[in-house]
């Protein structure tokens, strides 16, 4: 019986061991350089799909493995992979384990540096609304395998995938792939912004021999000759633009028009749809109004392009709460583009310091937590200002995950509307 290990037992692994208990071909090993912390609610339902649990990873080196199903949070850096690797031992993605099951379904991968959850969304709430079955997948929605025993003929899968999961990603299945945008992120994995972004171009390895690579212009721009073999469609180009009113510049929108118009869907109905989309919960989420004041949840802004682009957005003047862990992003773009938009920008985390030193032109105070951050902002928010939460850095320094972040950031503000409260 074949041995394969989970390594990293997180949301896409518990999928993962699910559906080869129910192939019953492996003998599955599970682990995580966290796993002796782990709650019993976390560890059980391995246990209960027959994965051996390895509580150090010196038990690794005892087994012989034929494979490795790897977490997307767990770099091909990890000395334990490279360990792997240096076996011959075959690293995969949970989301390779699909591959052969959904050959035969319109696959469409999407990915960038900002945007793709919203874009990826977008384009199945119009396939949906114009009597196509979509199924939003991967970083969004569902693990891949978790949708194989639900999976009909005709469903159109649209798959986000960040760059760590097209990492892991060789056979090609995409019959559409869209790069969004490039941007600084993820430095502290890539080592540099040049193999950050020929990671998210990797994308290219997994689309069909004539499958539509969907691009802006700048990244075609940038990388032609890495895409000058590719049936390239640039998205924001002017002659693809709808023949109605044209309602919306934003590059999710446009993404998901071109997506959606290669599928037969009409003008209209991309416009109809677009106007009636609701965005993802931490995306330059409403939170509340207090005082004249609006409240902003954007705690899924995790680097400085996403904050500039949250930022941008606003109609009102800013007072922004940023700051988390630092991934070794440079925040000097800030400066220029926050002078007449930003009036004060209360920082915290471990990039608190780094963001107040690379945008001297903008007033920045320190603060020590979230919460005093959001008090501060109260004290000195006017009427018609907007307090947003866009943090630009990862919140893996005090937070679980940009969710938890964003929920606190939530329960703050629900606690100021309420009389009395902080005040």
């Amino acid at each position: 019986m074949r041995k394969t290990l989970l390594f990293g037992m997180g949301v896409s692994n518990k999928s993962a061991a699910e559906f080869l208990f129910q192939k019953n071909e492996d003998a599955l090993f599970g682990y995580d350089d966290n796993i002796n912390s782990f709650s019993n609610d976390k560890i059980l339902p391995f246990l209960k799909k027959n994965v051996a649990l390895l509580k150090n990873k010196n038990e690794i080196d005892n087994i012989c493995f034929d494979r490795v199903i790897l977490s997307p949070g767990i770099s091909l850096a990890n000395p334990i992979v490279q360990k792997l690797k240096k076996k011959n031992v075959q690293i995969l993605s949970e989301i390779e384990l699909a591959v052969n099951i959904i050959k035969n379904n319109i696959c469409i991968g999407i990915t960038g540096t900002n945007g793709k959850t919203t874009t990826s969304l977008l384009v199945c709430h119009i396939l949906n609304n114009s009597n196509k079955k979509a199924v939003c997948l991967g970083n969004v929605g569902r693990p891949l395998t978790s949708y194989l025993n639900d999976i009909k003929k005709d469903d159109i899968l649209v798959i986000e995938l960040s760059s760590y999961q097209i990492d892991l990603l060789k056979r090609p299945f995409l019959d559409m792939a869209l790069i969004l945008n490039i941007s600084q992120d993820h430095l502290m994995r890539y080592g540099s912004f040049q193999k950050y972004a020929f990671s998210k171009l990797g994308i290219s390895r997994i689309l069909k021999k004539n499958g539509l690579f969907f691009v802006s212009k700048e990244i075609k721009a940038n990388y032609f000759l890495n895409l000058e073999k590719m049936k390239v469609v640039c998205f924001d180009d002017k002659k693809n633009l709808p023949k109605e009113k044209f309602i919306s510049n934003t590059s999710s929108f446009l993404a998901a028009y071109g997506i959606c118009k290669k599928l037969y869907v009409s003008d209209k109905v991309c416009l109809q749809n677009y106007l009636s989309f609701h965005r993802p919960k931490y995306r330059l989420e409403f939170v509340a109004e207090i005082n004249g004041v609006c409240y902003y949840n954007d705690s899924k802004s995790t680097n400085v392009e996403s904050t500039l682009f949250a930022v941008d957005q606003m109609i009102s003047a800013v007072i922004l709460l940023a700051g988390g862990d630092d991934k070794g992003l440079n925040y000097k773009k800030w400066n220029y583009a926050f002078l007449k938009k930003v009036k004060k920008v209360f920082a915290f985390g471990k990039s608190a310091k780094k963001i107040k030193a690379d945008i001297p032109n903008i007033e920045v105070e320190i603060k020590k937590t979230l919460k005093a951050a959001v008090l501060a902002a109260f004290k000195i928010a006017e009427k018609n200002d907007a307090v947003l939460l866009s943090p630009g850095s990862s919140s893996f320094d005090m937070f679980k995950n940009f969710e938890h972040r964003g929920d606190e950031f939530i329960r703050i503000v629900s606690c100021l509307k309420r009389k009395g409260e902080y005040l």
